[in-house]
């Protein structure tokens, strides 16, 4: 038997969710049996660790196969480092977790309309962890602080952000190389440098 949940803000996914996070998150959610989707704020637990690991399947709307089509569809694409875990949250109609990184940004790679305000931004991931459980989307694990990337983002509210086609608009910077996040997106060599991919980015 299977619960069925639309991700709220988050790639644009349509999330389907196994029994066990359903009895994971029982003794969070209590015994409210409201249809609408409110939102519960969860204790900051990134850095408490967890013993138990689930996995959140999920088809996405779109998979972006080139730079062009995905910064078309984006708000801005920044630069930057995952440094802290703002916030995790449960909505507690679908039982899915949230969990909103900061987001030091380095540079506004493409910022047509001055979007970016200051040096951090907020980026929303569906995924987190729950009565000590780390619930995340199989091919779009959780962010984690320290994690050098390059991200195409919409803003759906003031500062606030996700993540353009999930995995397809994430990239990881490691050592000056880039690498694409999923493996359904754009494809790039391994040699590629991050001047290199800023530079494709910008001619999109």
């Amino acid at each position: 038997m299977r619960a069925r949940g639309l991700s709220r803000l988050s790639g644009r996914a349509m999330l389907v969710i196994g029994v066990s996070l359903m009895a994971a998150v029982t003794g969070l959610s209590g015994c409210e049996t409201t249809s609408t989707h409110s939102v519960q704020t969860l204790p900051v637990s990134q850095n408490q660790g967890y013993s138990q690991t689930a996995t959140i399947d999920a088809s996405w709307s779109v998979n972006y196969k080139d730079l062009k089509s995905l910064k078309a569809a984006s708000t801005v694409v920044v630069e930057g480092k995952i440094t802290a875990v703002a916030g995790e949250t449960l909505d507690t109609a679908t039982h899915i977790p949230f969990t909103d990184f900061t987001l030091s940004v380095d540079k506004a790679v493409y910022d047509p309309h001055g979007h970016v305000h200051g040096f951090r931004v907020i980026v929303h991931q569906t995924g987190g962890i729950v009565n000590n459980t780390l619930f995340q989307v199989d091919d779009d694990p959780l962010f984690q602080v320290g994690e050098q990337v390059v991200l195409f983002l919409h803003e759906y509210a003031p500062d606030m952000y996700f993540v353009v086609g999930g995995p397809t608009g994430r990239f990881e910077v490691r050592s000056g190389k880039v690498s694409a996040g999923g493996s359904t997106g754009v494809t790039l060599p391994s040699s590629t440098s991050l001047d290199a991919f800023l530079a494709q980015v910008n001619a999109a």
